[in-house]
């Protein structure tokens, strides 16, 4: 079974195979994420499918977003789960603030304008 993080793994594996995702794959990896409350899924470097999860969800925090500034700003973020050893690294899940946090670096970055498409 694929990991649920995002359709950029699955078409990667399905490439392996030289075919494109199946439409019922990438239906079913929505579904899986929707119903684990995880409303985005990424599906490329600069791209987020956003599924409106129709109730509260407690990830539009100051810390989650300060979480996906410091990814892009150190090149990594720093977990800071209980059950993880201080220091370690792990990637974050997908997230609006993520795409806004990557395209402000990118712009600061190569001094070009960003743009987003809702």
């Amino acid at each position: 079974m694929l990991p649920a993080q995002d359709l950029v793994a699955l078409a990667r594996h399905d490439n392996n195979n030289n075919e494109p995702p199946r439409q019922e794959t990438i239906f079913n990896v929505l579904t899986r994420r929707h119903q684990l409350g995880l409303p985005y899924t990424r599906i490329g470097t600069s791209a987020l499918v956003a599924m409106n999860p129709n109730q509260a969800l407690n990830i539009y925090t100051e810390a989650n977003g300060q979480s996906y500034i410091d990814q892009d700003s150190n090149g990594g973020i720093v977990n800071t789960s209980p059950s993880t050893p201080a220091g370690s690294t792990a990637s974050v899940e997908p997230h609006v603030f993520e795409l806004a946090s990557t395209m402000y670096y990118h712009m600061k970055r190569t001094e070009q304008d960003q743009g987003v498409v809702l």
